[in-house]
């Protein structure tokens, strides 16, 4: 018998051992951290917007977030792309809501009748809950901004790259085929713009500007994501596109 519970033992150990080890090993290949130039503010102008009516995050964006939370990393592939509750957008200087005791009680039983009572006896001195999570804040350089958004901004109805459109650039190498469902189209090439490839409907698909320091400013008016919505090669493009815009720097 005492045989039998060492053995036990050992292999309860060897099991939170290889868990351990599994859940802290480091990725491979390792992420690489981005390097960053901020643009300064006086090169554009800063515009309150309106509550969107969609909001989007992309996950695994950065080194740390990566190794921290993924479980394996293919730096060829998609990041993730999630949706976000347009309720859940605070502006700057906004007192940042959250919920009261009662106020989770109350939500908790109209989700299952007698599930605030139990958390009430369970948890008596149940405290306010605020979760709150802020990956990164954006100021819009519409001075410098390539295209600005036509008719109530993007288009849920199918498009396609227009091939004729399509320009010889170092963005468009390797792109051939592209299709969106949503999200897509609705903008059109500012003044200075020069437009490398087209929608079906003739909306700009990318297009750049080259500022007076030499940066280059790409604009991609698609959704960041391959799957069901978006078809072809949108890999491609956006990897041609950030390659293509890194290599000239950020401002001086």
């Amino acid at each position: 018998m005492k045989r039998i519970l060492l053995g036990v033992a050992a292999a309860l150990l060897l099991s939170l051992a290889a868990l351990g080890y599994f859940l802290l090993r480091p990725l491979s290949p390792a992420p690489v951290p981005a390097e960053f130039q901020c643009y300064d503010l006086g090169q554009g102008a800063y515009v309150p917007l309106d509550a969107p009516s969609q909001a989007f995050g992309i996950g695994l964006s950065y080194a740390g977030h990566i190794e921290e939370t993924a479980s394996s990393f293919d730096p060829d592939a998609a990041p993730p792309v999630f949706v976000k509750s347009r309720t859940s957008l605070v502006r700057s200087g906004d007192k940042v809501p959250f919920p009261t005791p009662q106020v989770l009680i109350e939500s908790a039983d109209s989700l299952e009748l007698g599930l605030g009572k139990t958390l009430r006896s369970d948890f008596p001195d149940l405290a306010p809950l605020l979760d709150y999570e802020v990956e990164m804040g954006l100021v819009l350089l519409e001075d410098i901004d390539p295209f600005t958004a036509v008719g109530g901004g993007a288009t849920y109805s199918e498009v396609f790259v227009e091939p004729n459109s399509i320009v010889q650039h170092p963005i468009t190498t390797g792109i051939s085929f592209l299709s969106s469902l949503l999200y897509s189209s609705g903008v059109e090439a500012k003044a200075g713009t020069t437009v490398l490839a087209s929608w079906s409907d003739g909306a700009p698909l990318v297009g750049y500007r080259t500022l007076s320091s030499g940066q280059r400013i790409v604009a991609v008016s698609l959704f960041p994501a391959a799957g069901q919505s978006v078809t072809g090669d949108v890999t491609a493009l956006w990897n041609n596109t950030v390659g293509w815009a890194g290599e000239a720097g950020g401002p001086n």
